[in-house]
């Protein structure tokens, strides 16, 4: 999808994009288990001329 912001001579491309991830832990204790979690997250993402040049994300993982 082509977007047009706010600035009439910049134009951006809005998109989704899929990471797979895999993901290792171990819990602590005399009896640590460790555990393994395949998952895929979807990431929007808007590629602009005034947008930043070096983005990042932060995705969060919750143990059982």
């Amino acid at each position: 999808m082509v977007v047009r912001s706010q600035n009439a001579d910049v134009l951006s491309i809005a998109t989704t994009t899929e990471i797979d991830l895999s993901v290792y832990y171990c819990k602590k204790g005399s009896e640590a288990l460790c555990y393994f979690r395949d998952s895929t997250v979807s990431v929007p993402v808007v590629v602009a001329e005034d947008g930043a040049t070096q983005p990042g994300i932060t995705i969060g993982v919750q143990a059982d």
